[in-house]
């Protein structure tokens, strides 16, 4: 949940500002049967044998220095090229995702089946799974190397589509006001494939809830933002016309009654 947000960043949402998101959100419900039919109709797609384990790069770790510097850090080539090719060749298609339904957040995400999805689409169970991992949990305490121990990846791992006029509002998460996760939230966004460039979906950093841009990626394609989900603003302007962005975003925190 989206706090902290200023008034004068709810002006730019309020109509007729961001009015294509506003219609696309009115036909929310057409636009969902119109993908579940698609969905229903799809073909189980001719996955390749393979042999990969799906895990991270060494980047990680080797940008840690940053991150514990500044509390945010942005990684290139986070995933083993092998990985990426595999997940760019697997990643499902639009009407696999639940049309735009938040004018604050205006992008597709969350599948509308996750087990057809699933089912078709094995390496995002097998994303899933990593993020999930024990293994991964260790390297997130290794990679912060603060007093806190055993952070851990909350199940609700999401997957999205961003387009032309897709946006994030500036805000903080909600576990900003929790106090047993003080210090201990991350946020953890994967670019898995995008344009790139200026205003094309890349989560930014800002300096306060009014905005000023600390940071801004233009590489959308296996890359990786870090950073302290309790302390930081961040969100994304309205994407230039002829720019997309697929993402994968969790949140790691401690204890599992906080909301990310």
């Amino acid at each position: 949940m989206a706090v902290g947000i200023a008034q004068s960043e709810r002006e730019k949402y309020r109509f007729p500002n961001a009015a294509l998101n506003h219609l696309l959100i009115k036909l929310y419900h057409i636009r969902l049967i119109f993908r579940r039919t698609l969905l229903f109709l799809e073909r189980k797609p001719k996955l390749t044998s393979r042999e990969i384990s799906i895990t991270l790069s060494k980047n990680m770790e080797k940008s840690a220095g940053k991150f514990r510097e500044h509390g945010w850090v942005f990684v290139e080539n986070i995933f083993p090229e092998e990985v990426h090719k595999l997940l760019v060749r697997e990643w499902p298609s639009f009407y696999h995702f639940h049309p735009v339904r938040n004018i604050l957040k205006s992008y597709d995400g969350h599948f509308i089946s996750p087990d057809k999805t699933i089912c078709k689409y094995p390496i995002i169970e097998e994303i899933q799974n990593y993020l999930i991992s024990r293994e991964f949990s260790h390297r997130l305490d290794t990679f912060a190397a603060d007093s806190v121990t055993g952070r851990r990846i909350r199940k609700k791992i999401s997957f999205s589509r961003a387009r032309y006029k897709s946006s994030c509002v500036n805000h903080l998460d909600s576990v900003s006001t929790s106090e047993s996760n003080s210090g201990a939230s991350m946020n953890i966004i994967f670019f898995v494939k995008g344009t790139g460039g200026s205003r094309s979906g890349g989560t930014c950093i800002y300096r306060d809830k009014n905005g000023g841009v600390v940071f801004e990626p233009t590489n959308t394609t296996n890359s990786c933002l870090i950073y302290r989900s309790d302390s930081l603003y961040h969100g994304f302007p309205p994407m230039k016309f002829g720019k997309y962005r697929w993402m994968i975003s969790c949140h790691a925190q401690v204890h599992s009654n906080a909301v990310g």
